[in-house]
């Protein structure tokens, strides 16, 4: 877990082979770099055990989950107030494309850095939720 008010964050640049997450401020200043080994989940949010926690009323607790499905690279909204938005606008579930691989979160921009090509087998989809149905008597 990273705090991104702590002084330090990780530094960038680390040689290793698989992707890098990175959290960085609108005007572009990294503020955060974790690799991400294959199948891994990221939540962010401003909970403290969030895998990245982002200190700003503009986002949730738990405001989006990062994750690997089937070689490819996805973020998901967890039901955040804000949302997220990627290069095409808002969306609930963005998979990151190499050459845009980036979302929006409140007062910073995500990305994952060095992911390669992939089409998924079969596409993660949002679950649909169902509303409890109203009984009248």
């Amino acid at each position: 877990m990273i705090h991104l008010a702590s002084p330090l964050a990780a530094p960038c640049g680390s040689p290793h082979p698989m992707p890098d997450l990175l959290v960085a401020r609108a005007d572009g200043s990294l503020l955060h770099s974790k690799p991400l080994p294959a199948r891994a989940t990221v939540t962010i949010g401003r909970h403290p055990e969030s895998g990245v926690v982002i200190p700003d009323d503009r986002v949730s607790r738990r405001h989006a989950l990062v994750f690997e499905h089937e070689g490819t690279w996805h973020a998901v909204d967890l039901d955040s107030t804000a949302g997220i938005e990627g290069p095409g606008g808002p969306t609930a579930l963005l998979q990151f494309d190499p050459a845009e691989a980036w979302i929006n979160l409140g007062p910073v921009v995500i990305w994952v850095d060095g992911i390669k090509p992939k089409i998924p087998v079969h596409p993660p989809r949002p679950v649909e939720r169902k509303q409890t149905p109203i009984l009248r008597t």
